[in-house]
């Protein structure tokens, strides 16, 4: 990725509005962890806000929809204040084994909640906990987001997931039994090439022992 002239590298910065639905979807409810919740949305976010309008730093926010339908005026403020808002679950779910349906579902929940009450359709996404099914791939593109930030299979650069997220449990009649990578049910671009969204690596340096910070392809801060 090019940078401006004289700039010797470019950080992104990106914030996950979880508030409630991170506890939520761990079947946390009790007053104690919803505080916790609660803090991110009323003192968290204003507070964050005003840190980046003092410092001119361009953000992309990952907000679930149940945040956004919880806390409509603080995720109206984040876009009003000049940040892009991904797309990051309705309930802060968990990918994993989910049955195709329901997560292509839960994807046009999202993207509706998005155009009712922020009035703007994500162009990328953070899957919600950090997890992936097999299927996500083939929905992101069919839903036409650009870019994802869910995956560490790089430092920094953005890149094409490619034929290595595919599982290797079953073979499709085409490879001659061979264990090639493929997912369990390859069909559609998945199949054929690379999916057209890219992934945003989020750095391995970043993760423990908290998601500190990730590589979304937000406008940049160069120095």
């Amino acid at each position: 990725m090019p940078l401006p002239q004289d700039k010797q590298f470019a950080l992104a910065v990106t914030v996950d509005f979880d508030a409630h639905a991170a506890w939520l979807a761990k079947g946390r409810n009790d007053p104690a962890i919803l505080a916790r919740g609660e803090f991110g949305a009323e003192v968290g976010v204003p507070r964050l806000l005003d840190i980046f309008d003092r410092y001119r730093i361009p953000t992309t926010w990952g907000i679930p929809g149940h945040s956004i339908m919880t806390w409509p005026d603080a995720c109206k403020d984040v876009l009003a204040r000049g940040h892009e808002v991904c797309a990051h679950g309705v309930y802060h779910e968990n990918l994993t084994d989910m049955p195709e349906p329901i997560e292509r579902k839960l994807m046009a929940h999202q993207i509706q909640q998005h155009l009712d009450v922020l009035g703007t359709r994500p162009r990328g996404y953070r899957a919600p906990s950090g997890s992936l099914s097999y299927n996500t791939f083939e929905i992101l593109e069919e839903f036409g987001l650009d870019w994802h930030s869910s995956l560490s299979g790089r430092d920094f650069e953005p890149y094409h997931p490619g034929r290595s997220w595919r599982s290797t449990r079953t073979a499709p009649p085409s490879t001659g039994g061979s264990t090639g990578c493929w997912s369990s049910r390859p069909r559609g671009s998945w199949r054929t090439g690379w999916p057209s969204s890219t992934s945003a690596a989020t750095p391995w340096a970043c993760r423990p022992p908290t998601w500190c910070c990730g590589a979304g392809p937000t406008p940049s801060t160069t120095a």
